[in-house]
């Protein structure tokens, strides 16, 4: 009688898990330009990502003012990003709504906060 090799049975390598990214991403600075339009507010926005995991779009939240300089939310805007871990872009932004007016110094447009999602693995 002879004895066949025997192989142990296998199982698959198990895919590690994704970590969670760490850090956060910020406006480290931003203003208004000189241009504009009845409606419109040019907005200079620079992000910093604090993380360990590149940025892929982002969400900016502002706030405006009307003819009668009463505050109002303006419509969020989202744009492709594409910041690195540890990175910083700048951005120009055309943020409008009708229902802000041409005043002595324009329409502005103040950001708020901003979110994000990341550049998935």
């Amino acid at each position: 009688m002879t004895e066949s090799a025997r192989t142990p049975p296998t199982t698959p390598a198990a895919t590690p898990e994704a970590q969670a990214p760490q850090g956060t991403v910020e406006i480290s600075d931003w203003q208004n330009d000189i241009e504009y339009s009845a409606s419109c507010a040019k907005l200079d926005v620079t992000i910093v990502n604090r993380s360990d995991t590149a940025v892929d779009k982002v969400t900016l939240h502002s706030k405006g003012e009307d003819a009668r300089e009463a505050e109002l939310t303006l419509p969020a805007t989202t744009f492709s990003a594409g910041i690195a871990p540890f990175g910083e872009r700048s951005f120009s932004l055309k943020v409008c709504d009708k229902r802000m007016t041409q005043n002595e110094y324009g329409p502005a447009a103040i950001p708020t906060r901003i979110t994000w999602t990341w550049i998935q693995p």
